[in-house]
């Protein structure tokens, strides 16, 4: 089974305040999985997202 990032693990990852990762998991393209209440991200889909954005400002 591949890794999954809850929303906490993610902001520690990306090292991103609770209100800027809830505003970024909900940007068009962005690799969030909605399971109930829950938000989970494939890392290796946020690894691929990651590669493919670099150099991109998102202002959120």
């Amino acid at each position: 089974m591949e890794k999954v990032l809850t929303l906490e693990e993610l902001q520690k990852t990306l090292k991103l305040g609770r209100n800027t990762t809830l505003k970024l998991v909900k940007q068009e393209g962005f690799p969030a999985i909605r399971v109930g209440k829950r938000i989970i991200v494939p890392a290796a889909e946020l690894d691929k997202w990651l590669a493919k954005n670099v150099g991109q400002e998102y202002n959120i």
